[in-house]
């Protein structure tokens, strides 16, 4: 995929950049959430690429190779978010990848899937901007 367009104000200017640039695979159905999120983490300093279904996810990754993935749960194309993070977690040539859910689903079930799929977090939409930030500059992660 491309990178994706500026949008103004995305990222505040006075923000904190990276110190770790990573690259980071954003997975979301909804064009324009994709988008915007892709925006806002190129502003913050990270390589992106984007798929809007697991199926693409899954080739984007392989050549892409992410640091990071922020999978939405409710995919289309008969793969959702969980099944595409558990045949991620199986693709040795990614080596460490740390899986993060992004979703509207909130319940403690769905938190629970998330992590037996192979996330190591499951946040909630909408995500602001520090908490991502902090997210991806985790030292935890790769």
């Amino acid at each position: 995929m491309t990178s994706p367009s500026p949008i103004v104000n995305a990222f505040p200017p006075d923000a904190p950049r990276t110190a770790r640039p990573r690259r980071v695979l954003v997975v979301e159905d909804q064009i324009d959430a994709v988008r915007t999120l892709s925006a806002l983490i190129a502003e913050m300093g990270h390589d992106v690429s984007y798929a809007i279904n697991g199926y693409a996810a899954l080739e984007i990754a392989r050549r892409f190779r992410p640091h990071v993935a922020l999978v939405d749960v409710a995919l289309p194309a008969g793969m959702n978010g969980h099944e595409l993070c558990a045949r991620l977690r199986q693709e040795p040539k990614l080596g460490p990848l740390r899986l993060i859910a992004l979703t509207a689903y909130g319940s403690e079930e769905h938190r629970a899937r998330s992590l037996a799929a192979g996330c190591e977090l499951h946040l909630v939409k909408p995500v602001s901007a520090a908490t991502l930030f902090a997210v991806l500059e985790d030292p935890a992660g790769p």
